[in-house]
Order: C-alpha cells, then sequence, then structure tokens
C-alpha cells in the first residue's frame, strides 16, 4: 500500500471510530459510563479529567489530517 493511500486509511478509519464511539457513548447509562471510564483508567489510555472517550484529542488528529489531506490534494 502506498503510503498516501496508507494516509487516507488511517483517516478514514478514525473517522469512522470517532462515530462507532459517539453512537456507543449516546446509548449508555452514566453508570455505564463511569464503568467505562474506570476500566479505560485503568487500562492507561485515559487519565483522570481527560474525558472517557478523548474526543477532544480525536477530533484534534483528524482536523490535522483532513488539513494535511485537502493540502496533497491542492498541491500540482
Amino acid at each position: 500500500m502506498q503510503v498516501k493511500k496508507f494516509d487516507e486509511a488511517l483517516f478514514y478509519e478514525l473517522g469512522l471510530a470517532h462515530l462507532i464511539i459517539a453512537h456507543a457513548h449516546s446509548i449508555m447509562s452514566v453508570e455505564q459510563r463511569i464503568a467505562w471510564a474506570n476500566i479505560n483508567e485503568r487500562a492507561g489510555v485515559v487519565c483522570r479529567g481527560e474525558g472517557t472517550t478523548r474526543i477532544h484529542e480525536r477530533v484534534h488528529v483528524l482536523h490535522v489530517a483532513a488539513v494535511e489531506l485537502d493540502r496533497r490534494v491542492a498541491q500540482p
């Protein structure tokens, strides 16, 4: 797989994961969200106060990737 196609595939998959996480979060009860946060904290994937889903970090990466991919498309 070419690097450009690989980058596009990663961007696409992260975007889908973002939607899946948002959908899962939207149907959880408060108790389920707390349990999810505790599991993620114990696993070391989030720190207390960071948020259960790391939405801000994920949105930032998606934004930076979108800008970079758009820049590549605009290049002659």
